[in-house]
């Protein structure tokens, strides 16, 4: 379809991706260079691109200047339209800004639009219009509030008003009201059972769906995991879990997974402890689940490995002794930070009850907090951990961290903490704060995994009580509640709302995610 916009006087039309000039009034020896860098001009600035097909409600408007224009205003109707009067009937909105890059949320997925921008002198004068741009919202299941929703149990703060909202699994992004306003879509071979979804710090995202990947907003993979690595001289396949990230050197650094069995040979002296490549289970073999911290370059080059089993194997592992001799060793690494200023890693230890603080790039295990099977070995804080799902590194030094406190009783609720480190190998964590997460009343729910905590600029807390009961809420140093919702989703046959699980959730402030469109609306 063709369109028609307008540059200080000179009409130019263009056709798709082509740009095809019918009338410049300018010497002709210009002609070849405007012909040349008319499509650059053209859609450089005209965002979101003609007919463009968006999985998102927040849309980012960029057209070029009109000249002695001290302000633009922005209408966009809803439906496709060519002439005046059908546009202006069909008006949902009308904004005004000074410059010619405006956000605005229009109000529908699955529904076409159609806007224009129209820039004013300083008397208020009309100088022009443009023509009219269209394109479209995508329809989405998970976004669409008749099948699933972020149901409000608090209303949020004016503080706060400003943030969006993930869920894992179903893929969607919500305003603090509860309205979805972008989601995943199944392009490019994604589905919708995704973990550890967040914000990069180049206006990216990174979750995990099979392998860890790197996208923008539209789905556009940048950047996928390999699904097999060379270790111990194999060729093994990758089982990628829990948690992803993209790190300030443009790296990727993921957990993964790797079984062992092994058995203990001993001498008249010594005990030794032989371990086989055998991925079926070896009588006289112990088997285990280890943990890998895996790095990539942006080649997919696995450039740095830490491996769990090199520091278990000897110590934890052997003494594990399950009543039922079936039962894997798991200390089930669930979470890692990477301080990348200071060169450490933590690591947390579900099973173990226990964060790992990793020296980078030696891989030395520099401390050990928590529970530790291995007898006369000091460590710090003995039973400080019960079942950690998330750990990072505040500004302050000190440690956050998610707890379903979930293995000491069955009624239990999960906390988060913040905690101070040791100065002393050997020495106890100190609690510089500690919150116990609310239920409504009447909910008996076991916390045994999942949860999220991460510290907003402000020193509060966004939280994700993950489970079966995965309440997300905003929650200050008094511990006062600022916002609180829950995921649900419907199950047609029983016509009855049921919380929705989920691992993880993530917080993005409406600054960052602007960014994240308009990256993905220059590349759709």
């Amino acid at each position: 379809m063709t369109k028609s916009i307008f540059f200080d006087g000179e009409s130019i039309l263009y056709f798709d991706y082509f740009c095809k000039i019918i009338f410049i009034p300018m010497r002709s020896s210009h002609l070849l260079l405007a012909l040349l860098f008319c499509p650059l001009i053209v859609f450089a600035q005209i965002l979101p691109k003609e007919n463009s097909k968006l999985n998102y409600r927040i849309i980012g408007y960029s057209f070029p200047e009109i000249k002695q224009s001290k302000k633009y205003v922005l209408q966009v109707a809803e439906g496709r339209y060519f002439s005046e009067d059908s546009f202006l009937k069909s008006l949902v909105i009308t904004d005004t800004a000074g410059t010619n890059r405006i956000i605005h949320e229009v109000p529908k997925f699955g529904v076409e639009y159609t806007w224009r921008i129209t820039g004013y002198d300083k008397s208020g004068k009309a100088l022009r219009k443009s023509g009219f741009n269209h394109f479209s919202t995508r329809y989405g299941k998970h976004a669409d509030t008749a099948f699933a929703r972020l149901r409000l149990l608090q209303s949020v703060d004016k503080a706060h008003q400003d943030y969006y909202v993930s869920e894992d699994f179903v893929s969607t992004l919500y305003d603090m009201s509860g309205n979805p306003v972008w989601f995943l879509p199944d392009t490019n071979g994604l589905g919708n059972s995704i973990i550890d979804m967040k914000c990069a710090y180049d206006s990216t995202i990174t979750f995990i769906y099979s392998t860890p990947i790197n996208a923008n907003l539209n789905g556009d993979i940048y950047w996928q995991a390999p699904r097999s690595m060379v270790l111990n001289g194999d060729s093994v396949g990758i089982r990628y879990h829990h948690e992803f990230t993209k790190l300030r050197n443009g790296h990727f650094m993921s957990l993964g997974m790797e079984g062992r069995q092994c058995r203990d040979i001993i001498s008249a002296d010594t005990t030794t402890i032989e371990c086989t490549k055998e991925r079926k289970p070896v009588p006289g073999f112990r088997r285990g689940k280890f943990g890998l911290i895996l790095e990539y370059d942006e080649n997919k080059n696995l450039v740095w490995t830490w491996n769990s089993a090199e520091h278990l194997i000897g110590t934890d592992y052997d003494y594990f002794t399950p009543r039922d001799s079936n039962i894997k060793f798991d200390p089930h690494d669930n979470a890692f930070y990477f301080d990348e200023e200071n060169k450490v890693i933590y690591l947390g230890f579900r099973n173990l009850n226990r964060v790992m603080k990793i020296e980078y790039p030696s891989g030395k295990v520099l401390d050990i907090y928590g529970d530790n099977y291995k007898k006369n070995q000091p460590w710090a804080g003995e039973g400080f951990f019960c079942n950690p799902h998330n750990i990072q590194r505040l500004p302050d030094g000190n440690l956050l961290y998610f707890d379903n406190n979930s293995c000491n009783y069955s009624d239990s609720l999960p906390e988060i903490i913040v905690a101070k480190e040791p100065t002393k190998k050997g020495e106890e964590m100190l609690v510089v704060w500690r919150f116990t997460l609310p239920v409504e009343p009447g909910i008996r729910q076991r916390f045994e995994s999942g949860g999220s905590v991460t510290e907003l600029p402000d020193h509060t807390f966004f939280v994700c009580m993950g489970s079966d009961y995965a309440k997300m809420l905003i929650v200050n140093r008094e511990g006062k509640i600022l916002w609180s919702a829950l995921p649900e989703n419907l199950v047609p046959v029983e016509k009855k709302w049921y919380v929705h699980k989920q691992d993880r959730a993530c917080i993005i402030s409406k600054k960052d995610f602007e960014k994240l469109v308009w990256r993905a609306e220059k590349e759709k």
